[in-house]
C-alpha cells in the first residue's frame, strides 16, 4: 500500500511513519460503529443517572472503563491501579436562602430572580454576605504585553466588579482565550471583593438557557490539596452571572450603553450577594491504563488519550426528564477512548511511545479531573509529551475535520496526516470567537506546558444543521440521551481518525514540541517541566 510521510506534507526533515501500514490498517478496521453503540448505550443508560461526578452512576461508568480497559489488555495505568481517586470539596447552593439585590442611591432596593435573572454557584465555605459598589470593568481583562487594562481607569478595590463575557476584539484569539480564563484571578489581582458576569440582549438566548442548565442547582467542586480547594479564591465573597434581564435590571439604560462600548466606569450603585452553602467532602477518580511502547528509547515518554466519563447527574426536569444522560457529551467520547485502546492493543506491534488512556472525572464543573492528573501525574512529568483529548464523537455525517489547538505546535502535522489518510481536509476553527479550546480537559494538559488538541468535525446541509440544533436543544439538557437520532457511522469514522493520529504521534522520532513563539509554548511550556 501506499507510504504516507510527513514529507508529503511539504514538513521538510520530519520523521517518515506509515499511516498506510496494513498492521496500521487492520487494527485502525477494528473500530466498529456496532461497538461505539455498545458503549454509549451503556453509559448514557438511565440507570447511570447522568454520571455526575461524584455519583453512583459516575463511579459504575468508572468500573465499566476499567473493565473494558483491562480486557482490551491494558495496565493499570495509575501507580498499578486502575482508579486515580480525586479528593473533592463539594458545595451545594441553598437557592432559597441565598439572593442578589440591587441598591440604589435613595434606598430603592431590587431582589433579582434565581434562574430568570441570575445564576450562582455554591462557595467552599458554608455562609457568605459581601455588600459593596458596583465598578464596571468592561471584559475584566489585564493584558500588559500589549498594552490592554480594562481597570486602568477605575479602582476596583473592595468592589464588586462587574464585566462581559469573552474578550476585546483588538487582541489575538488565543490572548483572549487566555485571559477569559483568568477573570477571577484579575479581578483578585485589583482589590474586587465579587463578580458579575454580564449576558447582554445581544448574546444568543440559548446561551442563557444552558447556562441556567447547567449552573443552576448544579453542585460546585474543587480538587483537594491538602485541605485546601484548588484554585478557590476566597477574596471573592460573592460571584454570579447575569441573564440579559437581570444585566438590563442592574446596569439601566446607560449603563446598558457603556456595556455596549466595553467602556470601564463607575456605577452609581451597590449589590448585595449572600450565598449559603452546604459543604462536604467527596471523592471521584479517574480511570487509567496503560499501554506499553515497544521502542526502548521511546517506551519511556508517554501519549495521554483523554475523554470525560462525568456529566450532570439528575437536575432541573426539562419536559418532565430530570436525568441529563450524555450521551453525545461525553459518553461517545468514552466510547472512542475505548474503541481506540482496543484497537492499540490489537496491533501487532505496539506503538513506540507508550500510551495513557484516561477517562477524566469533574470536567462538567470545571475540568477537575484533568487538572488533578497533571499536577499528580503517575510518570515523570518530563516523559509526557502530548494530549489527544475527545469531549463528544461526532454522531451526524461531516465533511472536515477540526484540530482544535493543533496548530499550535508540531501536532498540526500529525493531524494533517491522519486526515489525509483519511481522505477528510482539516480546515480552521470556524467558530474561533467562541474560544472553545479552554472548554475541555485539553487546557489543563495546555497549562502544565503539554502540547494539546480537541479534535472536533464540521458537516454540511442537514447534518450542520442538526449539529446546531443539538448545541441549541439538547447540550446539557436531558434531551442528550439514546431517543435521539444518532450516527454511529460517523462516530466511527472520526475514531479512525484519532487512532491514525495517536499513532503518528507514538512513531514519531521526534516528540511534539510547541512551534516557535507560541502563545501557550512561550506561557507555558516549562511549567512543572524541569
Amino acid at each position: 500500500m501506499a507510504l504516507l510521510c510527513w514529507s508529503a506534507l511539504g514538513v521538510a526533515g520530519a520523521a517518515t511513519v506509515d499511516l498506510r501500514d496494513p498492521a496500521v490498517a487492520a487494527a485502525e478496521q477494528r473500530i466498529r460503529a456496532g461497538a461505539l453503540r455498545a458503549h454509549v448505550s451503556f453509559l448514557a443508560d438511565d440507570l447511570l443517572e447522568g454520571r455526575g461526578t461524584a455519583t453512583r452512576g459516575h463511579e459504575i461508568a468508572a468500573r465499566y472503563i476499567a473493565a473494558q480497559f483491562a480486557a482490551a489488555g491494558l495496565e493499570p495505568g495509575a501507580n498499578g491501579e486502575w482508579l486515580q481517586q480525586v479528593p473533592l470539596r463539594r458545595s451545594d447552593l441553598d437557592a432559597a436562602a441565598s439572593r442578589l439585590e440591587i441598591l440604589r442611591p435613595g434606598g430603592e432596593r431590587t431582589a433579582l430572580v434565581f434562574a430568570r435573572d441570575y445564576v450562582m454557584e455554591g462557595d467552599f465555605r458554608e455562609s457568605t454576605d459581601v455588600e459593596a459598589p458596583v465598578v464596571f470593568a468592561g471584559y475584566g481583562i489585564t493584558a500588559p504585553e500589549v498594552q490592554y487594562d480594562d481597570y486602568a481607569a477605575i479602582d476596583a478595590k473592595g468592589k464588586i466588579v462587574a464585566f462581559l463575557s469573552g474578550g476585546p476584539p483588538g487582541l489575538s484569539l488565543d490572548a483572549r482565550a487566555h485571559y477569559a480564563a483568568l477573570k477571577g484571578e484579575t479581578a483578585v489581582a485589583h482589590g474586587a471583593v465579587g463578580t458579575l458576569l454580564l449576558r447582554l440582549a445581544s448574546d444568543d438566548k440559548s446561551a442563557w438557557d444552558i447556562v441556567v442548565r447547567s449552573v443552576a442547582g448544579a453542585p460546585s467542586f474543587a480538587w483537594l490539596d491538602g485541605t485546601v480547594p484548588h484554585g478557590f479564591l476566597p477574596q471573592l465573597r460573592g460571584s454570579a452571572w447575569l441573564s440579559p434581564a437581570g444585566a438590563r435590571a442592574l446596569l439601566g439604560e446607560e449603563g446598558a450603553a457603556l456595556a455596549a462600548q466595553a467602556r470601564p466606569a463607575e456605577l452609581p450603585l451597590r449589590v448585595r450577594i449572600v450565598k449559603k452553602s452546604r459543604i462536604s467532602e467527596t471523592r471521584s477518580p479517574n480511570v487509567v491504563g496503560l499501554l506499553r511502547g515497544s521502542d526502548p528509547r521511546l517506551r519511556d515518554e508517554y501519549v495521554v488519550i483523554s475523554a470525560h466519563a462525568d456529566h450532570l447527574g439528575i437536575g432541573e426536569p426539562v419536559n418532565g426528564d430530570a436525568i441529563y444522560n450524555g450521551a453525545v457529551d461525553d459518553a461517545s467520547g468514552v466510547a472512542a477512548l475505548l474503541e481506540l485502546a482496543r484497537a492499540f492493543a490489537a496491533l501487532a506491534e505496539r506503538p513506540r511511545r507508550s500510551l495513557l488512556f484516561v477517562a477524566m472525572t469533574g470536567e462538567e464543573p470545571g475540568l477537575l479531573g484533568s487538572d488533578y492528573f497533571v499536577h499528580h501525574l503517575p510518570i515523570p512529568n518530563t516523559q509526557l509529551v502530548a494530549d489527544l483529548n475527545i469531549d463528544g464523537a461526532p454522531v451526524w455525517t461531516f465533511d472536515s475535520i477540526i484540530a482544535r489547538g493543533a496548530e499550535h505546535s508540531t501536532l498540526a502535522r500529525s493531524a494533517a496526516a491522519a486526515a489525509a489518510t483519511l481522505g477528510v481536509p482539516v480546515i480552521s476553527d470556524p467558530f474561533p470567537d467562541r474560544l472553545l479550546f479552554l472548554g475541555s480537559d485539553q487546557y489543563s494538559f495546555v497549562q502544565g506546558g503539554i502540547p494539546s488538541m480537541i479534535a472536533g468535525t464540521l458537516g454540511s446541509g442537514e447534518a450542520r444543521a442538526a449539529a446546531l440544533q443539538w448545541v441549541r436543544t439538547r447540550y446539557h439538557a436531558p434531551g442528550d440521551d439514546l431517543s435521539q437520532p444518532l450516527d454511529f457511522a460517523a462516530s466511527e469514522r472520526f475514531t479512525r481518525f484519532l487512532f491514525l493520529i495517536g499513532y503518528a504521534v507514538a512513531q514519531d522520532d521526534d516528540r511534539p514540541a510547541w512551534n516557535p513563539g507560541d502563545f501557550y509554548g512561550e506561557r507555558f511550556s516549562h511549567h512543572g517541566r524541569d
